[in-house]
C-alpha cells in the first residue's frame, strides 16, 4: 500500500463460478474494503460496482451447475429476455433476472442489474461501515441501463453535484 497512489478492490462477478446470481454483492464488498482497510488508508481506497450482466448456461442435469458465463449489456439482457419470452424476476432494488432455453436445448439463467438495483447497492454500502472517503469505480462503463445516470444524478445530494 505505500507504494501505490490508490488501491481498486475489484470485488466484481459476485456469483461468479458458484451458483448464478447478482454480479454485485455489497457484504462481499465491505468485507473486502474492511481487509483493506487494515493496510491501506480510506482516501486511496475504491471499490467496485459491475454495471453488465451476466449469461450463465447451466451444466445438464440435476446439480444444475455453471458450464459457462458470458457478459452482457443490459440492452442485451433485455433483447435475450424479449426473444426468449422470458419473465423478468427480481426488481425494486434487487438485480432482475431470467430464464430461458437456447435452441441447443441448454438451460440458461441471466442476472443483470438496472438502475435502482445499482442505487440500492450504493446505499447497501454504508458511510459508518464503509468510509465516505473510499471511492466507488463503477466497472464496464457502457453496459449499464440508460436511466442509471439520470437516476444517479437525482439521488445526489444538490451540493455534490
Amino acid at each position: 500500500a505505500a507504494q501505490v497512489d490508490r488501491v481498486r478492490i475489484l470485488s466484481l462477478d459476485a456469483a461468479s463460478g458458484d451458483a448464478p446470481g447478482s454480479s454485485i454483492d455489497a457484504d462481499w464488498t465491505l468485507q473486502t474494503a474492511a481487509f483493506a482497510l487494515q493496510s491501506v488508508a480510506a482516501d486511496r481506497l475504491d471499490v467496485s460496482l459491475a454495471l453488465h450482466g451476466i449469461d450463465f448456461r447451466l451444466q445438464p442435469g440435476p446439480a444444475r451447475t455453471i458450464a459457462e458465463e458470458t457478459t452482457v449489456t443490459f440492452a442485451q439482457a433485455h433483447a435475450l429476455a424479449t426473444q426468449y419470452a422470458a419473465a423478468l424476476q427480481g426488481g425494486e432494488g434487487d438485480a432482475l433476472h431470467f430464464a430461458y432455453r437456447d435452441p441447443s436445448n441448454n438451460d440458461h439463467v441471466v442476472w443483470f442489474e438496472d438502475s435502482a438495483s445499482i442505487l440500492q447497492a450504493l446505499r447497501d454500502l454504508p458511510t459508518s461501515t464503509l468510509p465516505a472517503t473510499v471511492g466507488v469505480v463503477l466497472f464496464s462503463l457502457g453496459d449499464e441501463d440508460p436511466n442509471l445516470w439520470i437516476d444517479l444524478d437525482d439521488a445526489l445530494p444538490v451540493d455534490t453535484r
